[in-house]
């Protein structure tokens, strides 16, 4: 009844609609109505008028829970944002969960909504997502050849999940505020992805890196034997997990790619590391090297030491889901047999 596909994110359950409806010969109103379509819960008031240039639908919905159709980051079919130009709308939102991932819904959202002429604005949007505050707005133009999208929004204080996005080199735990500012154009989401531009800012703290362990690095580059000490290092910086302190990243967007213009991790015990590279958004692909401080770090009274070892590197390339990832060790292993 409501199309392919609607029953499978709007999850099991009835389908109900009650409203009291009133109507003139310039359109329809109801002062209180209440959805229930599976796991969509709303309720509101809503004017319908059609005495102008398109149709105009004013009024406040109100959804206890709004479950929200999967979103497919790669696919060539058009999102329809050609259609925004069939009507007008000024409404005012709230939601009490949005179910934008099972793990970290998004809680006590609300903003306002306007369409006019084919420009869609979600202004003022504010709300709660791992215990931390959002807040921003989108606006989307489907008056344009190709539709243009433009996204600003600021996160803070908020639990990052375990793990952050599923993958070998990933981000657990911690809390972080993240700053992000956005615009792509395209009629699907993979062209969006593709023209996707802009600037993401993340700063983390008391979290844990996973997929390498930098302070059994620093500990086995102290080793006596080196055979043994390379061994272990390449042990360490592709397998456990490094406690950090903060995590500071700024990336640059452009042309689907994120590009890492900052990238650095502090912890406990001198741990230090810096990142540098790509991150192809559209191919889900990574072009990243990370460096890391081998040793306890600095000199006496925190000046570095006079002959400071190379630093450790690890080359992430390949699918974000799997890949390549190649311990950088030769430069330190010349200065260690140098040193006998």
């Amino acid at each position: 009844m409501l199309g392919p596909g609607v029953a499978g994110w709007l999850g099991e359950g009835s389908l109900s609609l009650v409203a009291s409806l009133s109507g003139t010969s310039n359109g329809l109103a109801t002062e209180n109505f209440d959805l229930v379509a599976g796991g969509l819960r709303a309720r509101g008031q809503l004017a319908l008028g059609w005495g102008g240039e398109r149709p105009r639908l004013t009024g406040k919905v109100v959804a206890e829970r709004l479950p929200l159709p999967p979103w497919r980051w790669r696919s060539a079919e058009p999102l329809g944002l050609d259609r925004l130009g069939l009507l007008d709308a000024e409404l005012a939102l709230e939601a009490g969960e949005i179910a934008l991932a099972e793990d970290a819904p998004l809680t006590g959202m609300a903003g306002s909504l306007r369409l006019a002429g084919g420009v869609l604005r979600l202004d003022n949007l504010r709300g709660q997502l791992g215990g931390g505050a959002l807040q921003g707005s989108l606006q989307i133009d489907g008056t344009a050849a190709r539709p243009r999208l433009a996204l600003d929004g600021r996160l803070e204080g908020a639990t990052l999940p375990a793990p952050l996005f599923g993958l070998p080199l990933d981000l657990a735990g911690g809390r972080a505020d993240v700053t992000l500012r956005a615009a792509a154009e395209g009629h699907g989401t993979a062209a969006l992805l593709a023209t996707l531009g802009g600037e993401l800012r993340l700063s983390a703290r008391d979290g844990v890196l996973t997929g390498m362990d930098l302070r059994a690095a620093a500990a086995a580059s102290a080793l006596p034997q080196q055979p043994a000490a390379e061994a272990a290092l390449r042990r360490a910086l592709t397998e456990g997990e490094t406690a950090y302190a903060t995590l500071d990243l700024l990336a640059r967007l452009a042309d689907g790619r994120a590009t890492l213009a900052e990238a650095r991790l502090t912890g406990e015990g001198g741990v230090a590391a810096t990142a540098s590279g790509t991150i192809d958004l559209g191919r889900g692909a990574l072009d990243l090297r990370i460096a890391a401080r081998p040793g306890g770090g600095e000199g006496g009274e925190g000046s570095p030491p006079p002959d400071p070892a190379p630093d450790l590197g690890l080359r992430v390339t390949g699918p974000a889901a799997g890949p390549r990832r190649i311990p950088e060790i030769s430069a330190w292993a010349r200065w260690r047999a140098e040193r006998g």
